[in-house]
């Protein structure tokens, strides 16, 4: 007997340079690894790490709302200053694996779960994009889009994926055996 495939994982919106917006996405929870040194200074953003090569990293600057809007209202990043004494504290976070990413695509089963009470389920249902043309929809904090889920507002979906609901996915192309 056949027995789809059931993974765990985080819900998020998926964008890098090239995509030209962003896509509703899964990552598969065996892909993440926690608690990972990365390499700047969480106060001060300084990297902290050897670097080879010619291109070298500076300094991390996280876009935060705050940081959003200072670029917004001046149009330049805010300077950050080294740590007094050069007394550092390395950030350490969550690193995702490229191979843990699931973009969502119809037909995908997607059951989504509380945040506080991961027991309970919040949506679950069956995935149907309604595609968008580039550039012409965004989220409410302004993050472009390529697709809506069919029946669900949207102020309500990408609650579920900026902020991160745990989640678990049956693709619609993958099962195994069992």
């Amino acid at each position: 007997m056949e027995q789809q495939s059931v993974i765990e994982g985080v819900l998020n919106l998926f964008s890098e340079t090239g995509t030209e917006g962003g896509d509703w996405a899964f990552q598969d929870a065996l892909y993440i690894k926690k608690d990972v040194p990365r390499g700047y200074c969480k106060k001060c953003g300084k990297w902290l790490k050897k670097q080879e090569g010619a291109i070298q990293v500076g300094r991390v600057t996280l876009i935060t709302e705050e940081v959003a809007e200072e670029i917004n209202r001046t149009g330049k990043i805010p300077e950050r200053h080294d740590c007094a004494d050069d007394v550092h504290e390395e950030d350490i976070g969550d690193s995702w694996s490229y191979e843990g990413l699931h973009i969502l695509k119809n037909g995908d089963i997607l059951t989504i779960f509380n945040k506080q009470d991961p027991q309970k389920i919040v949506w679950e249902g069956l995935i149907q994009l309604r595609q968008h043309e580039l550039f012409t929809e965004a989220t409410s904090n302004g993050m472009w889009i390529h697709a809506d889920q069919e029946g669900v507002e949207r102020s309500v979906w990408e609650k579920f994926f900026l902020e991160g609901y745990p989640a678990k996915l049956v693709p619609k192309h993958t099962s195994m055996s069992k």
